[in-house]
């Protein structure tokens, strides 16, 4: 079997094809008139523009000097061989992806078999720690509401209080004698 040409095989080129042809004309440049033509149409001008900016093909062009090799056998003649592995870590695939020798590699929505022990009791675990948590948070903030709205209960009777002990004496007792009739 032949050796596979190396991957530098496209880039040997003969060096004299890239030198300059002395007796070739160097191309001139073009330089605008500002006094041109004022019939111009600056629609058409974008348009020219435009053409010039569209990159050549990435395919080359026919008699191109890079050509792919010459194949000296089918490809359907090569089998692919998997390698004997010992270890047996190193046949696992990563996560989420599954490989088949010989057909597209493909990503998989579940986790291979391989994790369903030992780490999906784990993940539990780890989901029944956060749940316990957000729990207790939740404890805690119906805790200082009920706090929030004791204390704003006392401060809106004592600003009562306040107001009450501001009031000259004589009001405070007509308050008081009123109060007592309605309990009465």
């Amino acid at each position: 079997m032949d050796t596979p040409p190396s991957p530098n095989h496209v880039f040997n080129f003969p060096e004299d094809e890239f030198e300059e042809d002395p007796q070739e004309k160097p191309e001139e440049e073009f330089e605008e008139d500002p006094k041109e033509d004022p019939k111009e149409d600056p629609k058409e001008e974008l348009k020219v523009e435009a053409e010039d900016d569209v990159p050549p093909s990435a395919t080359p062009p026919v008699g191109s000097p890079i050509t792919p090799p010459p194949l000296s056998e089918s490809s359907s003649d090569i089998k692919d061989v998997a390698p004997i592995v010992a270890n047996e870590a190193l046949k696992m695939p990563p996560i989420g992806s599954l490989y088949e020798v010989g057909g597209p590699p493909s990503v998989s929505l579940f986790p291979p078999f391989y994790l369903h022990g030992r780490e999906i009791t784990r993940l539990d675990d780890n989901i029944k720690l956060l749940l316990s948590n957000v729990k207790y948070l939740e404890q805690c903030e119906k805790k200082r509401k009920a706090e929030m709205e004791a204390n704003s209960t006392k401060i809106s009777k004592v600003k009562k209080c306040l107001k009450y002990e501001s009031l000259p004496m004589k009001i405070r007792l007509c308050l008081l004698l009123v109060l007592l009739r309605v309990v009465l």
